[in-house]
């Protein structure tokens, strides 16, 4: 999954990058599990490697590239786990017989446990997730 943006700034470690979404993403296959892609402007860092051949320059257009299975796998972390708990405590909760609404909230309490941990840990789970950055601009 690859998007145009505009370099906005640069540190040390990483860049800005403002994306703009396009008519495009309408069209791709992808589409629902893009979060990072559906508003119309999204800023996005992407850190700066060892590696880089290029150095980019604030206004410089660019392309930011999230590898496919990455995305696959952010939208199987947010949305496989979640429905597990949820059918779990329901169907734990109706077998001890309580009443449906103390059912309900306890299994929405479930979810936003879950989502916390997710939030808490999100540096440590974000080191797995990374964008790539190139030129736009190819050279001839």
């Amino acid at each position: 999954m690859e998007h145009e943006g505009i370099v906005i700034s640069i540190s040390p470690d990483a860049y800005k990058v403002l994306i703009e979404s396009r008519s495009a993403c309408a069209t791709c296959h992808a589409k629902t599990l893009c979060s990072a892609f559906e508003m119309e402007r999204k800023e996005i860092i992407v850190k700066r490697t060892a590696e880089e051949s290029e150095s980019f320059k604030v206004g410089q257009r660019v392309i930011v590239e999230l590898e496919e299975s990455l995305g696959l796998r952010a939208a199987w972390i947010v949305y496989a786990p979640p429905i597990v708990i949820l059918v779990a405590i329901l169907l734990y909760l109706q077998h001890l017989k309580l009443s449906e609404g103390v059912v309900g909230l306890l299994a929405i309490a479930g979810i936003v446990i879950y989502y916390l941990i997710l939030y808490i840990f999100k540096a440590r789970i974000g080191r797995r997730f990374y964008f790539t950055i190139r030129s736009a601009v190819k050279d001839n």
